[in-house]
Parts: C-alpha cells; sequence; structure tokens
C-alpha cells in the first residue's frame, strides 16, 4: 500500500477527474435530510433530529455541514470532517459556542458563536437554530465505486483504487472540497474558496443577523480567557 505521502500525492495530481465526484458529493449532501443539532450529550456528542427521531452520538464517519438558520435563509456556518463520530465533533462545537470547552477542546465554528452571541447572553439565536447535513464515509466510497489513478515507482505503475486509500486522506481531501462548494463562514481554509459568491452570502446573511439582535451585556456572565491557538487566533473580523 501506498505511504500517507503518496496517497495524498495520487489524489492531488487527479484533482481534475476528481471535481467530479466532488460535485456528486455535494450534491449528494446538498439534498439528504438535514438534522436539527439537538443538545449537547456529554461524551455521547449531540443529537440529531428529524421528524421526532434522532441519532445519539453517532458513530458516523463522514463529512458534514453545519447550517444557522436565520429566517428562511440557511447559513452555512462550518464544514468538517470524521473518521471516528461526526457527533462528538458537533458537540464539541456546541460545547464551545456555549463556553464550556476545555482549552483543547476548539472548534472555530463554535468559537465564533460564542464570540459573537454567547457572551451577549443571546446563546438562544443559536440553540435549536443548528441544522446539519452529511455524508456518511460508507456512501462516499460508494460514489468513488471502483475509480483507480496509477502510481509508478522505480517497480513500474500499479493503479490504486480512491476508495481504499486510508479513510483519512479520503476524508481531508473531500473536506476541502465541500468548503470550496459549500462556502462556510468560519473555517480556517476561508479565504480560499472556490465559490467566492456563496461565501459572499453567507457571510452577508450572518451580519445581517448579527446587526439585527439586540445583545445583553450581562455583568455576571462567565467569560473564557482568550487564549494562544491555532483556532483562537482565527477571526472573521476582516468580514466586517
Amino acid at each position: 500500500m501506498l505511504n500517507e505521502i503518496e496517497q495524498k500525492n495520487l489524489l492531488e495530481q487527479n484533482w481534475k477527474p476528481l471535481e467530479i465526484f466532488a460535485k456528486a458529493i455535494a450534491d449528494t449532501i446538498d439534498n439528504c435530510v438535514a438534522y436539527q443539532v439537538g443538545d449537547y450529550c456529554g461524551s455521547m456528542g449531540c443529537k440529531l433530529l428529524n421528524n421526532n427521531r434522532y441519532l445519539v452520538k453517532s458513530d458516523i464517519k463522514g463529512i458534514y455541514v453545519v447550517f444557522l438558520k436565520f429566517k428562511e435563509h440557511f447559513i452555512v456556518l462550518y464544514v468538517g470532517e470524521s473518521d471516528k463520530s461526526l457527533g462528538t465533533r458537533i458537540g464539541r462545537l456546541i460545547k464551545q459556542a456555549a463556553g464550556e470547552n476545555r482549552d483543547d477542546e476548539a472548534h472555530s465554528a463554535g468559537q465564533l458563536l460564542y464570540d459573537k452571541f454567547t457572551i451577549y447572553g443571546r446563546d438562544d439565536v443559536w440553540r435549536n437554530n443548528l441544522y446539519v447535513k452529511f455524508i456518511s464515509l460508507t456512501n462516499l466510497k460508494k460514489v468513488l465505486g471502483d475509480t483507480a489513478y496509477a502510481h509508478s515507482d522505480l517497480f513500474g505503475e500499479k493503479y490504486y483504487k480512491v476508495a481504499k486509500l486510508d479513510n483519512k486522506i479520503i476524508l481531508k481531501h473531500f473536506e476541502s472540497k465541500m468548503i470550496d462548494n459549500f462556502g462556510p463562514i468560519s473555517n480556517k481554509m476561508s479565504q480560499s474558496f472556490k465559490n467566492t459568491n456563496l461565501h459572499s452570502e453567507n457571510v452577508k446573511q450572518f451580519n445581517i443577523l448579527c446587526n439585527s439582535i439586540e445583545k445583553n451585556v450581562d455583568d455576571g456572565i462567565k467569560l473564557k480567557p482568550w487564549f494562544e491557538s491555532s483556532i483562537a487566533k482565527l477571526s472573521i473580523a476582516w468580514y466586517y
């Protein structure tokens, strides 16, 4: 089997034909069921609700897109992936948005919600207004099918199936493509979007939401210290 660097190179060298699959994956996510994000459930992650049914924890592996509902708009908040549990990753978002996270539990979307709403006593803006769509790793691999690309070395040329590469490498590759497709407002790769129009619209609607609410300054509210980390340095101040 190819090593990690060789697998990444195989995907990058064949990015053009893989765009067809990226589009199919984006369409699958876009057309799938939207689950409302329920309460954080400790180590169980969070509940994902739809029509009085819910998924708990969900040890579902795959790529997910989190939306913040504002009137008739569904602002694309974040695109992520997990090779262990989507529910745990989204649960981390909720914890940080509520200001209940440990310093080693960073999530850029949660930090954004905390900074813009929670510290002003307006966590009601995002609670019960978060939704998620996702594609499981199993279904993502079904989209890829038997697609294979050649890798050459000293011993000649051999073909490798994309679906047989390491799960994390597959997820990270297509996560970046979904960021390009959906234009989320809180991903660290925010300035490299291809779909700049959608990204601009998401930012516009988020700004309208921020400017439309009355913020309460509560002297008793719990404030977390700002800490130095790659996530903490993330800011969307340039949007304003």
